[in-house]
């Protein structure tokens, strides 16, 4: 896909659009003859407005200047588009992963692209936006337009795809219309094997101890009295729409927020968590929902990474010592 949209060169092969091959060396290429793509890694720039981001690099305005207000305009018809009830001049940084793919979309979708490509659209929205996804998308097919759409989300792939091509191991498995392939025969397409478990049986190790109580945990404006218990070997699901304060729920209790008022508990000791060091020094770790802008530090190796939580254990002399694990 990134060949398509000219951001990576082929060593051999065609790509013929409209009946000519074409090259694009770069994505500006792919852009002007029609050829648009959504990626699973997100790139907003955070410091600046959702207008701006939607108009970046075809910026509205005459000579030199731009129009703000232009700009504003076209954005908050695109926003409208996918029904995402924020100011365009929101600044990046302050949207959720899940918002911020909602934009990415806008941002696409205002291209008026012939081919959209699109890789994982909905690893990060619910399942509302992803009905006006498709909607979208529908509109999108209706006026002779075509989409790529790249997922692991069988019913996703099966509720929208006219035809399902098939890759494996960077080869190319065959094409297939979706009322002529099952479900496990697409999987057995995929993985080369028979999947015999996809729903294995369950078996319960939740004990009577109390892992972690969380008492009228409240942070203004994102969520209030916010009150459970999680039991020794329990999974504890947390569902809602975006903005319902899931994940500002989570990221308090690792200390990435400071809460207004409530407690914790850990194995029914009462701790103060005022940052994530706290937390993690009372065991407690986390996965966050953007791993790339909260998770890692992109410009470091995967062995710094790793014992970046434990740095205190390798230290001497006030010295870090990170280095010697790098060629672990």
């Amino acid at each position: 896909m990134k060949i398509l949209a000219g951001e990576e060169q082929s060593n051999s092969g065609q790509v013929i659009f409209k009946g000519e091959e074409i090259h694009c060396h770069n994505p500006r290429a792919a852009f002007d003859i029609g050829i648009s793509m959504i990626h699973q890694e997100l790139s907003p720039i955070l410091d600046m407005t959702i207008a701006d981001n939607l108009a970046l690099g075809r910026e509205i305005g005459a000579g030199l200047f731009v129009s703000k207000q232009k700009t504003y305009k076209q954005a908050t018809e695109l926003l409208k588009l996918v029904n995402l009830s924020l100011s365009p001049n929101t600044l990046m940084k302050n949207l959720s992963v899940a918002q911020m793919q909602m934009v990415e979309i806008c941002k696409s979708l205002s291209y008026n692209a012939d081919i959209l490509i699109m890789d994982e659209p909905t690893s990060a929205i619910t399942d509302n936006d992803v009905k006006t996804l498709f909607d979208i998308l529908r509109k999108f097919k209706q006026n002779g337009k075509s989409v790529i759409y790249i997922s692991h989300k069988m019913d996703e792939i099966y509720e929208i795809a006219d035809e399902i091509s098939v890759f494996r191991d960077g080869l190319y498995i065959g094409t297939y219309l979706p009322e002529n392939l099952s479900e496990d025969e697409l999987i057995y397409k995929m993985v080369n094997r028979k999947v015999t478990e996809v729903f294995p049986a369950h078996t319960s190790s939740i004990t009577d101890e109390t892992a972690l109580e969380v008492k009228n945990l409240s942070l203004e404006k994102k969520f209030k009295n916010i009150s459970f218990n999680l039991r020794k070997g329990e999974i504890l699901g947390f569902a809602g729409l975006m903005g319902s304060g899931r994940t500002e729920v989570v990221e308090s209790i690792f200390g990435m927020n400071s809460i207004d008022s409530g407690e914790i508990f850990i194995e029914g000791k009462h701790v103060r968590i005022r940052n994530c060091k706290d937390a993690i020094n009372n065991s407690v770790g986390m996965v966050t929902d953007d791993r790339k802008l909260k998770g890692l530090v992109l410009s470091l190796p995967i062995s710094d990474n790793i014992v970046l939580p434990t740095l205190d254990d390798h230290i001497m002399g006030g010295i870090f010592i990170i280095m010697i694990f790098r060629n672990l």
